[in-house]
């Protein structure tokens, strides 16, 4: 079996300097980066550990690669983000990589089959997908991002509608 997916679609870089980043990796590969932010909670709502996260607008940089693959880059971000935890834990670096799979739940069943976690430690949802972070550093040397487009109109009202009602 596998997680139904070996095209990689993002890998996501951890800095504490966004900044610095941006010089370095802009001249390395000679393309300017689309500079972004986190959206609000109540556009794209996310979970860290099943808790509503509280963070938002977390600064980051996306460069387009040649083949589509989506390389990004996160500053730390004020107070409690899963990008700061990893900094805290790791230092700076690969942070992710990132997959989209046909089936959420038959890719972490593979990941737990070879990797001690069993679940993703946060989870976001946009309109049309999702998107997990599981920390796999222990057995791969990098966390997983396991992405899925699906429509998450109708849970992202519930989630609105209560927040603290979303069991991971």
């Amino acid at each position: 079996m596998s997680i139904g997916s070996t095209k990689i679609a993002q890998i996501c870089f951890a800095t504490w300097d966004l900044s610095r980043a941006e010089k370095c990796w802009t001249r390395i590969l000679g393309i300017e980066p689309q500079k972004r932010k986190t959206p609000a909670w109540n556009e794209v709502p996310s979970y860290t550990h099943s808790r509503p996260d509280t963070f938002h607008e977390v600064e980051f940089l996306i460069y387009t690669l040649e083949d589509g693959t989506v390389l990004e880059v996160f500053g730390p971000g004020e107070g409690e983000t899963p990008w700061r935890s990893f900094l805290e834990k790791h230092g700076e670096g690969v942070m992710h990589v990132g997959f989209y799979v046909p089936d959420r739940a038959s890719a972490y069943k593979e990941i737990g089959a070879v990797c001690e976690a069993q679940k993703p430690y946060h989870e976001g949802f946009y309109p049309g997908g999702t998107y997990t972070f599981v920390d796999t550093t222990p057995e791969l040397g990098v966390e997983l991002n396991i992405k899925r487009d699906e429509d998450n109109t109708a849970l992202i009202a519930a989630l609105l509608a209560d927040p603290a009602g979303y069991g991971g």
